[in-house]
């Protein structure tokens, strides 16, 4: 070979390798430069070659806990989760080849699960054998809050499902709905798509009679306020629904109303509830008359317009005259039918803008509007007497009842529920005293009680000399066999001029006069002596109670009457009750104890009236040697409706029980109160709801049916 030739090949090989030694500098730099990028990797990096690990970055020792040699002695597969391996295999054996994307889970080196989401893609798509490159990112978290955020939404899904509750957004701009949830189908009968298609959908869906006080009240969401409001709808197979309708409004930086979200919930069994409740309370459950509270309630309103009008209202007392022989005789079920039966030809004897009540027992009334004069209620009257005088069918017979009606008018007779009553009241039992079948106006002549005290107290004296007193009794039944266990002996003044007058009108005057004292004594003879009648008529075991004042506790011959009294009327003093107030424990203590002492000693009981409304220590209850405590109307009035009266009820009855003193309830109107008593173990109970006060004869027949109902 020429030595140029040798220079040549020299030269050529010399150039070669400095060509060679330069690509192979630049190779270990890019592998440099690679081995950096790996390590600083936020991923883990794993080489994977023939499903072995043959290299990994820092990030991947960490990430399952493993050491490099560790690693590299493992195959993928004992990294995977064992639930994860057939998926995973599937999604690798495409990644010599192809960029695949996945996700699965490994085992930490603890055995801690860890979720991946990973990226594979081939060294070289051209040479398989060469493996794949694996990047996995720790996607734990992330996974832990997508399955408790699609928890949360099955949650919601399964509470929307059982509660009937929609959610929807409605875009101002578009007039579009969206977002709207499946459960529209179960509430409103329409399908998502349905509301997506037509924008004045659930519009049309409010009830006719809602619809323009609902679409009103929705241009507040413009002003920036949520609202909230309940409506019926009607839905798609013509059900009525009642729901409740949260909106709330989503406005932009300027304040326009960009779109608004709405929760509509059903609440039509809340609604039944609510509406049957209301019922209960103020509907009598026999008659499904309005009760004593809503007239009540009703009359004011009835009243302020007549007021406004100049017009008169009459309020018309009904009772039924022989009843409670009709109830003993044919049984109490039958006494239902007829009251049942008296009430339909009640509704229908007057016209349907009347409100027929039954006030309890067998006590109804009816309050008639917009009268011109009050005397206008006797063409009503005239019909109501009609209807009942025609024969009642009660298991097969036919019975005949009548009614003692009393009138009163407004505004002459009374300007609220309770003076009109009070009138008609006495009214009406002016007819009973003549034998019931009938009707009474009130007089239209005012008892002087107000502005003439002292013609008042004169002619109260005189009514003493001319024996114009006279004694109501009102029962007192075992509550849980609604048996007659005694009464409260009551006074009334038959004028002669102004009628029978009721007790707040003289009862007070006669405090501040001292006639207290006498007319005291003659209610404590005439009791006696009138339940020492019945009591020598079979009528054994019945209590009486007597009213006493702090005027005759102060008299020195106090007690002295007393025994004389019970010795001329020879009543057993064991069935003698003393009543007095709680409030009079607000005086002499001692001299009360005393005087107590001193009855009870001769075998009288005592009673504490009004119980709770007074402000009686509990030590001095204690001391006092009384036998009963009455609960006062006022706690009895509201029982069945406010939470704090049934409480404080509840807690007298307790503490009676537990001084060992009998307990009795007052004002028992309705059923509910009596039903309310009878559970907290209250053990006597007198009321309109089981008997008026009665005059003396009306009181015997009471009990001489009550013997009977024993004897059968």
């Amino acid at each position: 070979m020429a030595v140029g030739e040798s220079m040549e090949i020299l030269s050529f090989v010399m150039l070669a390798s400095a060509t060679i030694a330069g690509f192979l500098l630049k190779v270990r730099r890019m592998a440099t430069r690679f081995h950096e990028f790996v390590e600083r990797n936020p991923h883990a990096v794993f080489e994977i070659v023939d499903g072995r690990v043959k290299a990994v970055n820092a990030i991947g020792c960490q990430m399952t806990g493993y050491a490099l040699r560790e690693l590299q002695a493992l195959h993928l597969a004992e990294l995977i989760a064992p639930e994860e391996i057939a998926r995973t295999r599937n999604a690798v054996s495409r990644a010599n080849s192809q960029v695949v994307e996945f996700e699965t889970a490994i085992l930490h080196k603890d055995g801690a699960r860890i979720e991946w989401k990973a990226k594979a893609f081939p060294l070289n798509p051209s040479r398989p054998e060469l493996g794949f490159t694996l990047l996995a990112t720790d996607s734990t978290g992330q996974k832990r809050m997508e399955q408790e955020l699609q928890a949360s939404r099955d949650q919601l899904r399964h509470i929307f499902s059982n509660f009937n509750l929609a959610i929807w957004t409605y875009e101002e701009s578009s007039k579009q709905f969206r977002d709207v949830s499946s459960s529209v189908e179960k509430l409103f009968g329409y399908l998502p798509i349905d509301f997506y298609r037509d924008s004045q959908l659930w519009t049309s869906l409010i009830h006719v009679e809602d619809a323009p006080y609902i679409l009103a009240k929705m241009s507040e969401l413009k002003a920036g306020r949520g609202i909230s409001l309940e409506y019926r709808i009607v839905t798609a197979s013509g059900e009525t629904k009642w729901v409740r309708d949260f909106t709330s409004p989503v406005h932009n930086e300027r304040g326009e109303l960009v779109r608004y979200q709405q929760l509509i919930q059903e609440i039509t069994e809340i609604k039944q509830a609510e509406e049957k409740m209301r019922k209960m309370a103020y509907h009598d459950p026999l008659t499904n008359l309005p009760n004593r509270r809503l007239v009540r309630n009703s009359i004011s309103f009835a009243l302020a317009k007549a007021a406004r009008q100049n017009k008169q209202v009459g309020f018309l007392l009904l009772d039924l005259d022989r009843f409670h022989t009709l109830n003993d005789a044919l049984g109490h079920a039958c006494g239902d039918i007829l009251l049942q039966d008296v009430a339909v030809r009640l509704m229908e004897a007057v016209p349907n803008d009347y409100m027929v009540a039954r006030l309890g027992g067998d006590e109804f009334c009816i309050v008639t509007t917009e009268l011109e004069d009050g005397h206008q209620v006797v063409e009503s009257v005239k019909r109501i007497r009609d209807e009942v005088s025609e024969p009642f069918l009660l298991r097969g017979l036919e019975v005949y009842t009548s009614l003692s009606m009393g009138i009163a008018i407004y505004p002459q007779d009374g300007k609220d529920f309770e003076s009109l009553y009070k009138n008609a009241d006495l009214a009406m039992f002016q007819i009973k005293e003549k034998g019931g079948d009938g009707y009474r106006f009130h007089t239209n002549k005012p008892f002087p009680a107000v502005g003439n005290p002292v013609g008042v107290e004169t002619m109260l004296r005189k009514a003493i000399l001319r024996n114009e007193l006279r004694l109501h009794f009102q029962p007192k039944f075992e509550i849980n066999t609604r048996n007659i266990v005694g009464m409260e002996a009551l006074v009334r003044w038959e004028h002669q001029e102004f009628g029978m007058i009721p007790p707040s009108d003289f009862i007070p005057l006669a405090e501040q006069t001292g006639l207290i004292v006498p007319i005291g004594e003659w209610v404590l003879r005439e009791a006696c002596r009138q339940s020492k009648l019945w009591h020598g008529l079979g009528h054994t075991n019945i209590r009486v109670s007597v009213n006493v004042s702090m005027r005759h506790l102060e008299k020195e011959n106090f007690l002295e009457t007393v025994k004389q009294i019970i010795e001329e009327t020879e009543i057993d003093p064991n069935l003698l009750e003393l009543e007095v107030t709680e409030s009079l424990l607000m005086n002499d203590v001692e001299l009360i104890i005393f005087i107590f002492q001193q009855l009870k000693q001769i075998g009288v009981n005592i009673s504490l009236d009004d119980f709770g409304t007074g402000y009686s220590s509990l030590s001095y209850l204690k001391r006092l040697p009384v036998d009963v405590l009455k609960i006062d109307r006022s706690f009895v009035k509201d029982l069945d409706v406010d939470p704090g009266d049934a409480a404080i009820v509840a807690s007298i009855i307790t503490m009676a029980k537990n001084l060992k003193l009998e307990v009795i309830a007052e004002g028992v109107e309705t059923e509910e109160q009596l039903g309310i008593l009878e559970k907290m173990g209250c053990q006597e109970v007198q009321g309109y709801l089981l008997s008026r006060p009665l005059p003396a004869v009306e009181f015997e027949k009471l009990l001489v049916q009550k013997e009977e109902r024993e004897a059968r």
